[in-house]
This record gives C-alpha cells, sequence and structure tokens, in this order.
C-alpha cells in the first residue's frame, strides 16, 4: 500500500505492468472516505484542508509519509544538450503552447504538466511571469508553498543546468520556469541550482505546479466517473488548467493506470473533454514526455498522436476510473 501514496514524478519510460484482476478499489476508497465526510477531499495549495474527507486521507497518507518521489527509470539521453542562447523563448508566433514542453529525465510532471496546461488555457500568464534579469538572466514571477508571490532570480547558468536535462527541449520558456521553481525549492539564493533540481525530481503533490505557477489549486481526490468528471469537463472546457494524476500501479488493489494506456504515477495535461450520448466521458490529455511509447491501449508500443500536440492522446476516462488508474484530477480553479 505505501507506494500508492508515493508523489507524482514519473519520468520516461517505465516499463508496463501486466494485469490482473482486480478488485473494486476506488469504490472502497469512497466507501471509507465516506466515513469521514459527505464532500470529496481538496488539496489547496498542498495542503488536504477542510472538514471534507481529510482525516481519511491524512490517515491512508500517514501510512506512507514522508512523501518521496517515484525512481527515476533513468532513460539513456542519445541526444547532445543544447546551449540556452540558441533557443528562442517562444516558438514562432511568440506564444507559449502546451506542446513546447518535453519532460525528459526528471521527476517533476506535476510542474511540467502544469506548465502545458496553462501555457494552453492561458498563455499570457506565462509570458507574464517572465522578464530580463541582469547578465543574461531572467526574473520569474513564481508563488512559494506559503503562497506568497516571489520574484525569482535565474541566471543565465542555472538556465543553462535545467536544459542539460533536456536534450529534447526546442524553446526556452519552459526549462526557465523549471529554473524557477528549481530555485524556490533548493533554498537559500547562494545554493547550487542543483540542490533545486534534487528537490523537484523528489516532490510534487498533483497540484503543486498549478500552485506555483497560478497561486491556486485545487485538487479533486478519488473521483467518481459521475458528478466528479461533469465537474471537471466544466473547468476544461471554460479554459481553466487542470492536471489529471495517474495512480502508482498495484493491480492486486485494482490500481491500474496501464489498462488504458496510462503511465503510472504520472500527471497529464488535460487539453479538452467531452461527454458521449451514453455518458461515456472522454479526455484529450497530453503526456509532458511528449510520446505515449510503451503504454499504448492494450499494450501497443506506441499511441500516434491525435492532435499537434506530440504527447497528445484520448482516454476513456470513466473507463480508467473504473479500472482505478485515476488518482485525482488537479486545476487552477475550484471543483
Amino acid at each position: 500500500m505505501p507506494d500508492m501514496f508515493r508523489s507524482w514524478g514519473a519520468a520516461p519510460l517505465a516499463a508496463p505492468v501486466p494485469t490482473v484482476p482486480h478488485l473494486d478499489f476506488p469504490a472502497m476508497m469512497n466507501g471509507l472516505l465516506g466515513a469521514f465526510a459527505p464532500h470529496p477531499a481538496r488539496d489547496q495549495g498542498f495542503d488536504v484542508v477542510g472538514a471534507s474527507r481529510a482525516g481519511a486521507a491524512h490517515a491512508l497518507g500517514s501510512l506512507a509519509l514522508p512523501w518521496v518521489g517515484a525512481p527515476n527509470p533513468g532513460p539513456v539521453q542519445t541526444k547532445t544538450p543544447k546551449n540556452a542562447s540558441e533557443l528562442a523563448m517562444y516558438g514562432l508566433d511568440g506564444k507559449p503552447h502546451g506542446r513546447d514542453v518535453v519532460q525528459d529525465d526528471i521527476n517533476d510532471c506535476y510542474f511540467v504538466g502544469a506548465e502545458a496546461a496553462v501555457a494552453d488555457m492561458s498563455g499570457g500568464l506565462i509570458s507574464n511571469m517572465i522578464h530580463p534579469g541582469k547578465d543574461g538572466g531572467y526574473v520569474v514571477n513564481l508563488y512559494d508553498k506559503s503562497g506568497s508571490k516571489r520574484d525569482v532570480k535565474v541566471s543565465s547558468a542555472d538556465v543553462q543546468a535545467l536544459l542539460n536535462h533536456h536534450p529534447d527541449q526546442e524553446v526556452l520558456w519552459p526549462v526557465v520556469l523549471e529554473a524557477a521553481q528549481a530555485r524556490i525549492e533548493g533554498g537559500a539564493p547562494g545554493n547550487p541550482i542543483q540542490f533545486g533540481i534534487d528537490s523537484l525530481d523528489e516532490t510534487g503533490l498533483p497540484g503543486t505546479g498549478l500552485q506555483a505557477l497560478t497561486g491556486h489549486s485545487d485538487t479533486l481526490l478519488f473521483p467518481n466517473a459521475g458528478s466528479d468528471l461533469t465537474k471537471t469537463m466544466g473547468l476544461v472546457n471554460s479554459g481553466t488548467p487542470v492536471v489529471m494524476a495517474t495512480w502508482k500501479s498495484m493491480t492486486p488493489l485494482g490500481l491500474d493506470p496501464h489498462r488504458d494506456g496510462l503511465v503510472s504515477a504520472h500527471v497529464y495535461e488535460v487539453m479538452s473533454m467531452h461527454k458521449d450520448p451514453d455518458g461515456t466521458v472522454w479526455g484529450l490529455v497530453n503526456n509532458p514526455w511528449g510520446h505515449n511509447r510503451s503504454h499504448g491501449n492494450k499494450g501497443d508500443w506506441d499511441v500516434p498522436a491525435v492532435s499537434d500536440v506530440p504527447g497528445s492522446k484520448w482516454v476513456n476516462l470513466t473507463q480508467a476510473i473504473d479500472h482505478g488508474g485515476i488518482a485525482s484530477f488537479a486545476t487552477a480553479g475550484s471543483f
């Protein structure tokens, strides 16, 4: 059970896990949570708070404290890291897009997935966060864990240090924001940037990235396939940034994101949602890896992107919840 409560931050590539008959874990969990309170648990800015189901979430989470990041599988990088001076801040249209984000070997999908979601839904917010600094560096406006807005100084060396972990990156803005978050995570300004990179690699909850980028996050834990998906769909389709977190795969307990081609313990951008006439809810999600290799439907090696976003794919969210694959949705709005 402890692995279920590890933080989200999978880096490519993890091996698929064979599926086995499973217990109805989501229903079991919701039954347990219902004994504490009748409302969904919420993660408001890093802490599950309120009278909701916080007692149950805390009791369950305490089985696996402290929260630690998922192990990095250590993908082999065959590309030479780029020089930051060779990359533009944005693409040809001068705007940030979710497709610009490429997670490589740092386990911070909770942050880069949020970058993609905010870029696609509130691109102007991203552009207004990054300002020129001294000596080729930047000043970035982010929020710390207390909710306070910070002007984070990022040097050109900081940006290059992060870019060295992203050989597939084609534009700078995702790395500049990631470097600023590493500076916040790494403590005192004089600390080496590696302190922050190590922290990014080890910690994070589904709402962490949205909180840092927008100053607010609301997380719906243990979502159901009815009203919770309807609320989430309303937020996504109204232009509010939303991310989706999957469970750590534990097939004997019915936690199996792989059954629906989803990565274990990972955070996705939710780009769009719709409901079929039969009530089935589908989501267009974006894997910040920039691909869906080794986690295709029914064990396929690769699932071709369905849009100009390389990591995009349609997922039957109703079915994925039934399979115990989805742990939560987080938004910069409110559920």
